[in-house]
This record gives C-alpha cells, sequence and structure tokens, in this order.
C-alpha cells in the first residue's frame, strides 16, 4: 500500500499523506475492500480520493488476494 501511494504521489507531485494517512492504508490491508462501496465505509476515503486515488489500491488489493 506504501508503494501506491508513494508511485501516486510522485506521479501527481503531491505529498504521500494527501492521498491517504498511514491509518487508511492499515484499514486498507486489515479490511481488503472488494470494491469501491467497501472503500468508501474507510475513516480517510471521500468521494474525490475515491474516485482519483481508489483504483489503484483496489487493484492491488486484488492482484494481493488472487496470489493467495
Amino acid at each position: 500500500m506504501v508503494e501506491v501511494r508513494k508511485k501516486l504521489s510522485d506521479k501527481l507531485t503531491i505529498a504521500p499523506v494527501s492521498i491517504f494517512s498511514d491509518y487508511t492504508l492499515e484499514e486498507f490491508a486489515k479490511r481488503k475492500p472488494a470494491s469501491k462501496q467497501d472503500m468508501i465505509n474507510i475513516d480517510g476515503v471521500g468521494s474525490y480520493k475515491l474516485k482519483h486515488y481508489c483504483p489503484a489500491f483496489l487493484e492491488t488489493i486484488q492482484n494481493y488476494k488472487a496470489k493467495v
């Protein structure tokens, strides 16, 4: 999750914490949301972040789930 956030922050030239806080990344790792609907219920995810940032994280989570 941290790597995905870093890549996005580098690409967008914004601070990593502006994308998602460490807490939110930890929640992604714990809950492993399967959809945007699941993600919107996690603290730190609003409609803007859901639309612009969550697809990259969902892809990472889905790839992880496919491996285990």
